[in-house]
């Protein structure tokens, strides 16, 4: 079987590569190891995203579940801090097949076992020993990406691993957050999920009975060192891509499909690398942050949310820096993460 560009994984990363490839004149495959696990495992996920993030791609009516207006936080103390901000929560594996559906792209059912170069080609080993031969490849498979490990032989800097629940409720439209050190550097989240709520936090923070257990995932979190090398690239949660501070991916995997796509249909993967290394998206502060929340205590949380409790991000923000200088840094990231980190 041989293609211009074959695609390794056919979630939000992979669907939309295949996507904004369409038109392109390139025969385009995508290989996918789940079949009838794959809408299950990818409702596995708080699924919101801003209208920023996803703005390259026009949604359909039923792949948005709820809209979003605000995001909360929720402090030891306390103090709820509620700002104003703009997104969906989407149905993940409904926009994925409708995204696969329109590329046109082939869709290969199976399980990549090894990728290595070959003259000017690549090939894709799968598990039942058929082969697949194109240009390019693109690893879109994941926190545990084959194409990863078989290439480049790297790792996200932390793998952290999150579960979710299903419970009852008036859905509303905020996504809430609440933070502590009982959750190491993460949150709890509670999220309106169509007619109920998703609740979810890492792995043993919250009780049984918190609702309909839906699973859990790992999310990467951290860049690789390398997201190209010859015609292999690297993106969505397969480069480390989700944010460490706010563990969104959905917006990373869009606006990575994008690059690559663009960066294919150029002939110069290089691009790709140039704009990750620019990218907002991607600045050294959000995992510096995340390091520091980690090892505060809730008595540090709540000495810092005293003034948080203002719908205006700026007089959030400046009421907490006059207060006390030195979190200048802390608050200038974490507004950086609400315009960027979903």
């Amino acid at each position: 079987m041989r293609y211009d560009v074959a695609i390794v994984g056919a979630g939000p990363a992979g669907s939309s590569a295949a996507w904004f490839l369409s038109g392109s004149g390139m025969k385009v495959a995508v290989i996918e190891r789940l079949s009838e696990r794959f809408g299950a495992y990818h409702s596995i996920c708080g699924g919101g995203v801003s209208r920023k993030g996803c703005s390259r791609i026009p949604l359909k009516e039923d792949e948005i579940l709820n809209e979003v207006e605000g995001i909360r936080l929720l402090w030891p103390g306390g103090v709820a801090t509620t700002v104003k901000a703009k997104g969906y929560i989407l149905d993940r594996a409904k926009l994925s097949n409708r995204l696969l559906e329109e590329s046109g792209a082939d869709v290969i059912r199976g399980s990549v076992k090894d990728v290595w170069p070959l003259g000017g080609e690549c090939v894709t080993a799968l598990a039942d020993g058929r082969t697949v031969h194109s240009r390019y490849v693109v690893g879109a498979d994941g926190a545990f990406s084959a194409v990863r490990r078989a290439v480049f032989r790297t790792a996200p800097g932390t793998m952290t691993a999150m579960e979710e629940y299903l419970a009852e409720g008036p859905p509303g439209n905020i996504l809430e957050f609440e933070v502590g050190q009982r959750f190491g550097g993460a949150y709890r989240w509670t999220f309106p999920c169509g007619s109920g709520r998703t609740v979810g936090s890492v792995m043993g923070a919250l009780p049984s009975d918190t609702g309909k257990w839906l699973g859990h995932r790992f999310i990467p979190c951290g860049c690789v060192p390398e997201i190209v090398r010859g015609n292999v690239m690297l993106i969505g949660d397969a480069a480390g891509f989700p944010n460490p501070l706010t563990y969104g991916g959905l917006r990373a995997a869009f606006e990575s499909a994008w690059e690559a796509a663009a960066a294919i249909r150029r002939g110069d993967l290089q691009s790709y690398v140039s704009w990750q290394k620019k990218s907002k998206l991607f600045d050294p502060r959000f995992s510096d942050l995340h390091d520091r929340i980690a090892s505060m205590t809730d008595g540090n949380f709540a000495e810092l949310s005293k003034p948080m409790n203002h719908r205006s991000l700026f007089a959030n923000g400046l009421l907490t820096v006059v207060r006390n200088p030195r979190v200048l840094g802390v608050c200038m990231t974490c507004l950086a993460a609400i315009r960027y980190g979903w």
